[in-house]
């Protein structure tokens, strides 16, 4: 869906296109060395889109304050007086990065939103590219895949990766290795899936939940924070809560599986007593042992038994979460605009090259 204000006819007497609005979120936590730089860009792009587009516009960007720890709230309301299309959202405490995300996309009014870390990890300037590749694929949601890693080859990427390739085979999601927080998102698919994400939700499991046109671009991804004095904004506890969440809103297929297994079980399990007592019917002389047969049969049937019921129990539970959490039976999204954001964009990349 289109928003803004609809051009006059040209002198030409084509009609123009509406504009598409581009909104941005950045979660911001201890971010007060990089916002002004940040926010540099961000109007340099805006001014690449007015002086290049008739068509494209950066309408706003927003900015989360999740109890930031230093004085970001401050630097950020110097900003908002020089650039007055710089929007605040103050949290009321620290909820996490991926509810700050979900808080300033659904205060975005943009056609198209994009998530950006505080600490320059990603250029706005790759906006465009990843746009071009969502109108010229008809993709909802395009993701940064970062070139060799954003720290470098350090643990944490390795860690990332692992635990991302596992709770993706897990939950045969094949988009969980390419979760990134630099995103660009369909308005509707966007402010949908933060709509639904409850506290403990991972907000790009949800995504998946509204759309499987997910595309990834490939590109160089630095952390400046990182590289600078070698933290991460991430402790370790953090990490493991953060994967914690990830497996926790996946739809785990080990659930499916654990049930085969049970079922598979109780059926060997009736097959080989009813072996064993035809066996000492046919000749008692085969019970060598007599009570073991009948004991581990015994163990195996009920054990059988229970694993069966567990798994019934397990797939309602999950079930039940999901549709509590708001997983949808179906939605609808409107990519009627894409051929024409295709063409403005290319127009405006060859541009630029020139």
């Amino acid at each position: 869906m289109l928003h803004g204000k609809r051009h006059e006819r040209s002198e030409s007497g084509l009609a123009t296109e509406q504009l598409i609005r581009i909104s941005t979120v950045t979660p911001v936590y201890s971010g007060a060395p990089y916002l002004g730089q940040l926010v540099e860009q961000l109007a340099a792009l805006k001014q690449q889109l007015e002086s290049g587009s008739d068509l494209l516009r950066l309408a706003e960007a927003i900015f989360v304050v999740d109890g930031a720890i230093d004085d970001s709230e401050a630097v950020l309301a110097d900003l908002r007086e020089t650039y007055p299309w710089v929007d605040v959202v103050a949290l009321s405490r620290n909820f996490g990065q991926h509810n700050a995300t979900v808080a300033g996309i659904l205060h975005t009014s943009g056609d198209w939103v994009v998530t950006l870390d505080e600490d320059l990890q990603h250029a706005p300037g790759d906006v465009p590219a990843m746009l071009l590749e969502a109108a010229s694929t008809r993709a909802d949601i395009v993701m940064a895949a970062a070139r060799g890693g954003s720290h470098g080859n350090s643990w944490r990427d390795r860690s990332s990766r692992l635990a991302k390739r596992l709770i993706g085979w897990l939950s045969k999601n094949q988009f969980v290795a390419m979760f990134n927080s630099f995103r660009v998102m369909r308005g509707q698919v966007a402010r949908a899936t933060a709509g639904v994400c409850s506290h403990q939700t991972y907000f790009d499991v949800a995504m998946v939940w509204f759309t499987d046109r997910i595309r990834a671009v490939t590109m160089e991804l630095d952390d400046q924070r990182f590289n600078a004095d070698k933290s991460s904004g991430y402790s370790f506890s953090r990490l493991l809560s953060h994967a914690k969440r990830l497996l926790m809103s996946s739809d785990l297929h080990l659930f499916k599986i654990a049930v085969l297994i049970s079922g598979f079980s109780l059926l060997l399990t009736l097959v080989l007593g009813l072996y064993v007592m035809i066996g000492y019917w046919l000749d008692p002389a085969t019970a060598q042992v007599r009570g073991w047969a009948s004991l581990m049969g015994a163990i195996l049937l009920y054990g059988g038994i229970l694993s069966l019921l567990m798994g019934f129990v397990l797939e309602i539970t999950k079930t039940n979460l999901f549709q509590n959490q708001g997983k949808p039976a179906f939605f609808v999204v409107d990519r009627d605009s894409d051929p024409v954001l295709e063409s403005e964009l290319r127009r405006l990349l060859e541009q630029n090259i020139r």
